[in-house]
């Protein structure tokens, strides 16, 4: 429940808001959430008799499952995807990364430097080269996972200590205000702000966005 709630929905918003109803990123939440959904209502559906019901009643009139009962629906399957070893351990490692941040934000928060999240821009100071790299190539969506504006990656050497032995080469994270301005659409923090003059308002990407419908 603390994994669905407070780190995979937390972090979904961002595309589910702000990209394009086309695009893979968003539909892909989408199909991941209306997967979640169905296999939730059919779980609970033993305990939560009429809830869960009323919840399938629902789902039925939008069209998306053809049983007129949740109790006359098959039990779930969950699809047989392995994510594979590489894709488990990025993942465990950005997780294991967020917990740092998730403090250095709120502690940054308590003292008045930023008021949301998304105000931040985050520093992850490293010293282990392949993190480095694997941090630089996923900046994106660690910036989603964190939910701030953006993400840096600096080497640093110097330190040999991490502030989570879960992740031995995360030596540091600092936090700052983002530059730039606040985009009204996404909310987030960036120079693109202001840069085309028909959205002066919006960034580089939602003007995108709202240029491709």
């Amino acid at each position: 429940v603390l994994d669905l709630s407070a780190f995979y929905l937390d972090t979904l918003k961002d595309r589910l808001y702000t990209e394009p109803a086309s695009t893979a990123k968003r539909r892909c939440a989408q199909s991941a959430l209306y997967d979640i959904l169905g296999t939730l209502v059919k779980a609970l559906a033993p305990i939560l008799v009429v809830t869960a019901d009323e919840v399938w009643q629902l789902m039925r009139g939008a069209g998306w499952v053809s049983e007129p009962s949740v109790h006359l629906a098959p039990w779930p399957r969950l699809p047989d995807v392995d994510a594979g070893e590489s894709e488990k351990g990025r993942w465990a490692a950005f997780r294991s990364m967020r917990d740092v941040v998730m403090k250095a934000l709120e502690e940054q928060r308590s003292q008045g430097l930023i008021g949301s999240p998304l105000e931040a821009r985050v520093t992850l100071l490293v010293n282990d080269e392949r993190l480095r790299q694997l941090c630089e190539a996923h900046r994106e969506t660690l910036a989603e996972a964190f939910v701030v504006s953006s993400v840096e990656v600096r080497a640093n050497g110097a330190q040999a200590s991490s502030p989570d032995e879960r992740l031995p080469g995360l030596v540091g994270v600092t936090v700052e205000r983002a530059p730039g301005g606040k985009c009204q659409r996404c909310w987030k923090h960036l120079m693109s702000v202001g840069s085309n003059a028909a959205h002066p308002h919006l960034c580089e990407r939602c003007v995108r966005a709202v240029s491709n419908g």
